[in-house]
This record gives C-alpha cells, sequence and structure tokens, in this order.
C-alpha cells in the first residue's frame, strides 16, 4: 500500500506478510509510478506487519543496481520502520551494500511517528540553510 502526501514531500510504502527483493523492487516501481509521486519525495518504508526474506549477497547487489539505475526518481532520505531484531539486521546489512552506492541516508525506526518526524525535521534543516536535498 502507498500513501503519498504532497504537502510534506512524503510517501509511506506499507509492507504486509513475507517479500523478497524482487518484491520490493516490484512496490518501488509502484510508487515511482503513482500519479502523486514526485522526484527525491522522502520515504517511509513500514515493514512491522512485512518479513523481509532472502536477501543473498548477490540479491542485495542486484537490489543496490535496481536502486542506481532509479537514483534520479528516488529519496534522498529513507526511513525503515521495523517489528523486529531479525529486520532490523537485515535493513542493516542492506545499508551495508548500499550506503557507499545510492547516496541515500536511511534510518532504521521502530515507529512510524518517529520516522516522520525525522524526515520532517530534516526536510525543513535543509530548506532553512537553502540546501533543499538533491538527487546524485
Amino acid at each position: 500500500m502507498i500513501e503519498i502526501n504532497v504537502n510534506d514531500h512524503l510517501a509511506v510504502v506499507t509492507i504486509r506478510g513475507s517479500v523478497g527483493l524482487a518484491d520490493l523492487q516490484m512496490e518501488t516501481e509502484h510508487l515511482l509510478n503513482h500519479p502523486e509521486h514526485t522526484p527525491g519525495m522522502d520515504e517511509i518504508w513500514d515493514l512491522r506487519d512485512g518479513m523481509l526474506v532472502g536477501g543473498s549477497p548477490s540479491e542485495m547487489l542486484q537490489h543496490v543496481d535496481f536502486i542506481q539505475q532509479r537514483r534520479s526518481r528516488l529519496a534522498d532520505r529513507v526511513a525503515f520502520v521495523i517489528g523486529s531484531k531479525l529486520q532490523y539486521g537485515l535493513i542493516r546489512m542492506w545499508e551495508s551494500y548500499s550506503e557507499t552506492e545510492t547516496h541515500q541516508e536511511n534510518r532504521i525506526f521502530d515507529y512510524v511517528v518517529s520516522a516522520r518526524e525525522w524526515l520532517l525535521e530534516s526536510r525543513s534543516a535543509n530548506e532553512k540553510s537553502g540546501n533543499e536535498g538533491s538527487n546524485e
């Protein structure tokens, strides 16, 4: 499920059930094709009711390539909301593969409200300093 808040320049993607990286890629395509999505829109990926499965090193590297190919249309900041320590470990593994390649700032949260606050505070700070996030 995808919710877009145009005023806050924020997309919330909610994942339910067991999903692999191919499923996340499909959901990313749905997000990018959503009529209210704009390039650079911040993202919250809510995984509390979902479980990421798989994620071998080769799959992770393929996912990094997938993100890089769409980088100009994706968020500068991505918040992941998780529901378990296992998910935390998987997202941290993803970060280790992607942090230098995708040029996205990722953070992990336990609550959507905390993720939203971080994204809105970050955006507000960038706007005040005149350094609105830019895609590379």
